[in-house]
């Protein structure tokens, strides 16, 4: 792909984004978040709170600049979720599931969890049934590996939190 088709894939895909904005549709939006580095670029707030938390809620927290920030958990290999980072470094099978919220107020909680697929597969595109790192039957009800916070802002969302959690 070309310098120039590359530049209009990116406009295009920040063009859908805003339409999807406009649509209020949080799940298409965020979507396009995780597949576009130039839709992370365009609706990453002036700052993002990054935290990182122990299993009982304390930890460090750091403001990093739009410019700075560019630890986004989340990547799509071959139309699916994974780690941006593995907690395994080349750990290739690790994916995400997520659980996207919108509340009242118009933001977007999206919540992550890092599993792996095992059997038993069912049907020809599963991937399997998810188990958490630790072994456990994921369960969407236990806490995640992290949040990620999305807030109104000119008519769309922009990513304002990142807060990432220790599971032990």
């Amino acid at each position: 792909m070309s310098e120039e088709e590359r530049r209009l894939f990116e406009a295009q895909q920040v063009e859908q984004a805003e339409l999807a904005c406009k649509s209020s549709d949080a799940k298409a939006f965020f979507n396009l978040v995780v597949q576009s580095p130039a839709v992370r670029r365009r609706f990453t707030d002036d700052t993002v709170e990054y935290s990182e938390l122990d299993a009982k809620g304390a930890g460090k927290t750091t403001l990093i600049p739009r410019a700075a920030y560019d630890r986004f958990p989340i990547r799509m290999v071959d139309f699916q979720w994974k780690s941006a980072q593995p907690l395994k470094r080349g750990d290739d099978d690790e994916h995400v599931l997520t659980e996207l919220n919108l509340s009242q107020t118009n933001r977007i909680a999206v919540d992550w969890t890092r599993v792996h697929y095992r059997a038993p597969f069912e049907g020809e595109e599963n991937l399997g049934t998810p188990y958490d790192l630790d072994g456990k039957r994921y369960a969407p009800d236990r806490p995640g590996h992290g949040t990620l916070l999305f807030v109104p802002l000119d008519g769309c969302w922009y990513l304002a939190a990142d807060i990432r959690r220790t599971r032990r």
